[in-house]
């Protein structure tokens, strides 16, 4: 009988390994690897996406700084060009004829001033009430026909424009107040001292009618006729003390120098330069014959003259 002998049971508990001896030995995996390479390598590469992330970041608000200051310098630059002074260049525009002002420009150019600073909104070019300034003007000067705000595109000052109507007449209301007249039939202007060296041809009017600065006194085409009456006898050195404009609407009165009568003209027929012919011809007969009217003569009639 055979004996049978104790073979050594083998180990298979992990970790240990058998050797040809029957003894066990630990595994011998000991192969250790350091930890620090790796450990170095994405702490630099940590940092190189940062280093990155960060000039990114920097260039981007560095483009958006410059284009912040570009909208900056922008919106100042169109703020200082909307910008208005209140202090405007008054020019007089080009009119024919040898016209003088009746006030100096420096009056105007300060009522402009006043309506420009009466109101916050005529700091800029944008909200500026240029009608207003021209109304203002033309209510206190009557004078002015012409009125007109321009804006400069790059500077600061606004030209105002004026025109001055030609004064044709002064006329004398009936409560002895003198107004200058112009072509168009208006009152501009008080008729005192500013009238003296425009020598303008004087017209009384004795029908009452009353008389405002800055409104229509009389028609074009009675301020018309009396300038053409006044022209044609003044070329043959007939000189007329003054003009009259009786209750009657349609009658022009002339009062001759050096005589005792007046010339009556019709207003209403058109034909001035007829009747001056008329009353010329009717002077040289009275001349011829020696005959002195002592009231007045009548010329409203085409072609005919009375007398007395």
């Amino acid at each position: 009988m055979a004996f049978l002998k104790n073979h050594p049971k083998t180990d298979m508990r992990p970790g240990r390994q058998v050797n040809m001896l029957g003894r066990t030995m630990p595994y011998a995996y000991h192969a250790r690897r350091s930890a620090q390479p790796a450990a170095i390598g994405r702490q630099l590469l940590k940092d190189a996406v940062s280093v990155r992330q960060a000039k990114r970041a920097a260039h981007y608000w560095r483009q958006r700084f410059g284009l912040v200051l570009v909208m900056l310098a922008i919106v100042i630059g169109v703020g200082n060009l909307l910008m208005l002074d209140v202090n405007p260049v008054v020019k007089p525009v080009h009119q024919t004829g040898d016209v003088a002002f009746l006030h100096p420009l420096s009056t105007y150019q300060q009522a402009a001033e006043r309506l420009l600073a009466g109101s916050l909104l005529n700091r800029n070019k944008i909200t500026v009430d240029t009608s207003a300034v021209v109304r203002g003007l033309k209510k206190a000067y009557p004078e002015l026909s012409v009125v007109s705000v321009t804006l400069p595109l790059f500077g600061h000052r606004p030209y105002v424009y004026v025109a001055q109507a030609d004064p044709a007449l002064l006329l004398q209301s009936a409560n002895g107040r003198n107004y200058i007249i112009d072509t168009e039939g208006r009152a501009i202007a008080a008729g005192n001292n500013q009238a003296l060296p425009m020598r303008l041809v004087f017209v009384r009017d004795e029908s009452g009618a009353s008389i405002q600065l800055g409104a229509l006194s009389l028609p074009s085409t009675t301020v018309s006729f009396i300038n053409a009456v006044h022209f044609q006898l003044a070329q043959r050195q007939v000189h007329i003390d003054h003009y009259s404009l009786p209750v009657s609407g349609s009658e022009l009165d002339a009062y001759p120098d050096g005589v005792r009568y007046f010339v009556k003209f019709n207003l209403a027929s058109g034909t001035a330069l007829q009747q001056v012919g008329t009353f010329l011809a009717t002077q040289q007969y009275f001349e011829g014959r020696g005959i002195n009217p002592s009231q007045y003569v009548d010329v409203r009639l085409d072609g005919r003259a009375y007398y007395k």
